[in-house]
């Protein structure tokens, strides 16, 4: 094991955010920065995989055994400083070398969706460890992840799940947000297209990065979506990217659109990205498509009772009257 936790020490940048978000892009503009170290294409599972569960089995088993509910477990054999030492010594042992590769670095950064499941986690770990949530329109993200999961094989591929996905990652995140105070710093996807020579100069002050014109420059151009396609976009989209609103119409029906709202429409409505009727091309279909719905969702229900019936009555083993 290794025997130094400097590099622990360090300011580290995690980018959270629903898949499809525009995660990759932030975390390829950080790593490219001078004073950041990185993987980029890379995404370490290290909090969620490797860390999260044994830490909360070793604090559980400390907990039972201070309780005298039973004596087992690790914690029978080290105490809470050893295994925060060996805990210590194996992120030491993962973020040395991508250190290493920039030896002038001052930061670390490092991305994967999940990781907004365990912020608190991550903070208690590094403590000068920042957040960067990047949020985009839940109804482009749905697209996204529809598109990348026939292409590709993961992601949510049904629109409902995709709707929930985005709507609890961005909780998730805000919740975070709200148990480390002034160490989560949320980016908007569409106003670094926008205007991204503001809004990643805001974001590298954020960061406690150093920049200036040209650098912010050099890195929009090397990571311009229209030069370098990442995180296995979806190129036949590019041409409706820099449309406002221009993916989702295209992509969504009234019908999918009001499916959406279903799940995710109240979150989408919060973050301004619409207004509670935003699903309806004109007033008719505020009331033809809930109403043709709602009939779908009791014909559904009808159907699985009548399965649950005859089920039922066909049942080798129900016993004689």
């Amino acid at each position: 094991m290794s025997s130094g936790t400097d590099i622990l020490q360090r300011p580290f940048l995690f980018v959270v955010g629903a898949p499809r978000s525009g995660t990759t892009w932030v975390h390829n503009l950080l790593a490219a920065h001078p004073q950041v170290a990185g993987l980029p294409g890379v995404e370490l599972t290290l909090f969620s995989r490797y860390l999260a569960v044994p830490v909360s089995h070793f604090r559980r088993e400390r907990a039972d055994i201070d309780a005298g509910r039973w004596n087992q477990g690790l914690a029978a054999v080290w105490s809470d400083d050893q295994f925060a030492a060996h805990v210590r010594n194996f992120l030491s042992e993962v973020y040395d070398p991508i250190a290493a590769r920039k030896p002038g670095a001052t930061h670390v950064v490092d991305k994967h969706p999940n990781h907004v499941r365990h912020m608190s986690l991550i903070a208690e770990w590094l403590p000068k460890a920042r957040f960067i949530h990047v949020i985009r329109d839940g109804r482009e993200v749905a697209v996204s992840m529809m598109s990348v999961n026939r292409r590709k094989g993961h992601s949510p591929g049904e629109l409902a799940e995709a709707a929930r996905t985005w709507r609890d990652f961005i909780g998730l995140a805000r919740k975070g947000a709200q148990e480390l105070p002034g160490r989560v710093h949320e980016v908007r996807y569409e106003k670094l297209r926008t205007n991204g020579p503001e809004e990643l100069a805001r974001l590298l002050a954020a960061c406690g990065l150093d920049h200036d014109a040209a650098l912010v420059h050099r890195l929009l151009e090397e990571f311009d979506i229209n030069r370098r396609q990442l995180s296995t976009g979806d190129a036949a989209l590019n041409a409706l990217r820099d449309k406002p609103d221009a993916i989702w119409r295209a992509r969504l029906n009234a019908r999918d659109r009001y499916r959406f709202h279903r799940w995710a429409g109240k979150r989408l409505c919060e973050l301004g990205y619409a207004q509670p009727w935003w699903w309806a091309d004109h007033a008719g279909q505020r009331l033809s498509i809930p109403a043709t719905a709602f009939l779908w969702r009791c014909g559904r229900t009808l159907q699985q009772a009548v399965r649950g019936w005859r089920a039922a009555a066909t049942d080798p083993f129900e016993p004689l009257p």
